[in-house]
C-alpha cells in the first residue's frame, strides 16, 4: 500500500512538472460540457453556418437569429495600392454600432466575433475591400476553447475558474495587440491587456475572470497566454 501511494504521488509530481513545461491552458474541462454550451447558446443564439464572399464593398444583412456570431475571414488584396480590409457593424437604421470586427491592411486570415454586446446587436455588416474576401459565419458556441498560443486574430471560449496568467504578444508599429474579455453574466467587455502603440512587445500579468466568457484576441502577430 505504501509503495502504491508513493508511486501515485510520483506520477502526480511528474505530471505537474510536464504540465508546467508545455504550458497547458488555464484549467477548464477538456471538452465543453453540454450545460455550458447551453449557456452560450442561450446568450448568443444558434443558427446554421453560412458563407458570404465577394471582391468589392458589400453590405451583408444578418438573419434575425444570427445577430451574434463568429466569423472566420480571409482576404487577398486586389493589388498593392488597395490593401485595406474592414468589416463594420451596422444597426437596423444602417448606422454604425461603434464596433468594427475587422480593420486590417494586407492579406488577412483570422477569427473574430460580432454582436457580443446585446445592447448593440448589428442588423448588418458592411464590408469595405478591393480584393477577394470570404466570411464564414457560425454561432458563438462553435469557437474553440482557450489555448496557450497562436498568431493573429482569434476568438476563444473560457469556462474555467478565475486564474492569473502571463499574457505576451509580439507587436509592431502597424499592428496592435489587445485581449478583450466578455463575461456572459455581465454582457459587456473589459480589456485585460492592450499595447500602447509603441511597437514594443507586450508582456503583462493578467487575471482571467471566472467563466463562462468570450475572449477576443486582436493581434497582427504571435501571442501567448500561459
Amino acid at each position: 500500500m505504501r509503495r502504491t501511494t508513493l508511486t501515485a504521488a510520483l506520477v502526480v509530481s511528474v505530471a505537474a512538472v510536464v504540465s508546467s513545461l508545455v504550458g497547458v491552458a488555464p484549467a477548464q474541462a477538456a471538452g465543453m460540457p453540454a450545460a455550458m454550451k447551453a449557456q452560450y447558446d442561450h446568450q448568443y443564439g444558434t443558427f446554421t453556418p453560412f458563407t458570404k464572399s465577394g471582391s468589392r464593398n458589400a453590405t451583408i444583412v444578418l438573419p434575425q437569429n444570427a445577430r451574434s456570431g463568429i466569423i472566420v475571414a480571409t482576404f487577398t488584396p486586389a493589388d498593392a495600392e488597395h490593401t485595406e480590409f474592414e468589416v463594420h457593424e451596422l444597426n437596423s437604421k444602417g448606422g454604425p454600432t461603434g464596433s468594427n470586427p475587422i480593420g486590417q491592411g494586407g492579406k488577412y486570415t483570422g477569427r473574430v466575433a460580432y454582436g457580443t454586446d446585446s445592447w448593440r446587436k448589428p442588423a448588418a455588416l458592411k464590408v469595405e475591400a478591393k480584393g477577394q474576401w470570404t466570411l464564414r459565419f457560425s454561432q458563438v458556441s462553435s469557437a474553440p476553447a482557450l489555448t496557450t498560443s497562436g498568431h493573429g486574430d482569434n476568438v476563444m471560449l473560457y469556462w474555467g475558474s478565475s486564474a492569473a496568467r502571463q499574457f505576451r504578444c509580439t507587436t509592431t508599429r502597424v499592428a496592435t495587440c489587445m485581449l478583450r474579455e466578455t463575461l456572459l453574466r455581465n454582457d459587456y467587455e473589459t480589456i485585460p491587456a492592450s499595447d500602447d502603440g509603441s511597437g514594443k512587445d507586450l508582456s503583462k500579468r493578467i487575471t482571467l475572470s471566472k467563466g463562462p466568457s468570450v475572449l477576443q484576441l486582436n493581434a497582427g502577430s504571435t501571442w501567448s497566454i500561459r
